[in-house]
């Protein structure tokens, strides 16, 4: 004989009261006294009664799902962004539905999943996300936020770090070290935020970049290869990532004998957790990765409430780790 589901029916009557407070409760939707609050939870303890998730979805046309889109989660800065997205959107009682967009096949599935799962919003993390995934979500009445990227959609709130702030930190930390002859390292079709970081660097320090193939650590070394061939010519340089500072300390120390703080200061910007070895001793920004998912989060939720309210684009600050490069 196949045992019957306990319903929330079931827990109503344990616990004395009506289906709606039992709604009420265990949703967290509506006021209940505390004494019938407790009551509720513990007849449903009792019964080892679960809520319908899926039934639930129905009834308000969303699920408790929170998309969130990356390409790719290898990169150490992106891993604690993610960690602090699902920290975060847990912590709203949603559950996140993380897809991984490579090729344009994983586009069509995504947008598929997107649709199918009713998620109640979408957070779209990775840096070269098709235009066509946020313009669908939108024209779904989804909301949306892009981290660390821009997009002309005027419903999809943006939020990034202060990458116009990280150029000045760094500038300013590097003449403070006493540097003349300063650079930047950036990426040949880097992200959005590489590409913000040059230009504000070039804003305040109109040289010609050098230029890394990739945004890797092996992107770092080959960069170094080229730039320090025929001689060290800066005494300060800034890359767009830590990935790249530290693929060109090692270049630089192991190739050329090249020491830093010595020879040259070196700065990063992400302050991911292999800058803090005592062979690096990276000096680097630090995004704030908590404050970028808190505030992902209540974006979110503030457009949901009110679909077609103003875009809102925000900066977060980043901070000067100061080490010993």
């Amino acid at each position: 004989m196949v045992k019957r589901s306990v319903t929330a029916q079931d827990v109503a009557i344990r616990a004395g009261v009506s289906r709606a407070v039992v709604s009420r409760t265990l949703s967290n939707n509506g006021c209940v006294a505390e004494k019938t609050r407790q009551k509720v939870l513990h007849a449903a303890q009792e019964l080892g009664y679960q809520v319908n998730m899926l039934a639930q979805s129905l009834n308000r046309q969303r699920s408790l799902l929170i998309g969130v889109i990356t390409a790719g989660q290898t990169d150490p800065y992106r891993s604690q962004l993610l960690e602090d997205l699902v920290r975060s959107i847990q912590s709203q009682n949603y559950q996140a539905l993380l897809c991984d967009i490579q090729t344009p096949q994983d586009l069509a599935t995504t947008l598929t999943k997107l649709t199918q799962f009713r998620v109640s919003g979408v957070i779209v993390t990775s840096g070269h996300p098709s235009a066509e995934l946020v313009s669908e979500c939108v024209k779904l009445a989804i909301p949306v936020v892009v981290i660390n990227r821009s997009t002309p959609l005027p419903q999809v709130d943006e939020i990034s770090s202060d990458n116009i702030q990280g150029a000045k930190l760094a500038i300013n930390y590097l003449k403070k070290m006493g540097c003349h002859n300063l650079q930047f390292l950036g990426i040949q079709n880097g992200t959005y935020s590489a590409q913000i970081r040059q230009a504000a660097w070039q804003s305040i320090e109109p040289t010609t970049p050098l230029m890394a193939p990739v945004s890797s650590y092996e992107g770092g070394v080959q960069a170094a290869r080229t730039a320090l061939q025929n001689g060290l010519n800066f005494d300060g340089l800034w890359c767009a990532n830590d990935l790249l500072a530290c693929g060109f300390a090692d270049c630089a120390r192991f190739e050329f004998n090249l020491k830093l703080a010595q020879d040259f200061y070196l700065v990063g910007f992400d302050d991911i957790p292999s800058t803090h070895f005592a062979s690096y001793q990276l000096t680097t920004l630090r995004q704030d990765t908590n404050q970028i998912a808190v505030l992902a989060l209540r974006r979110l939720n503030e457009r949901a409430a009110a679909i077609s309210i103003k875009k809102r684009i925000d900066k977060v600050d980043v901070q000067l780790i100061i080490r010993n490069s």
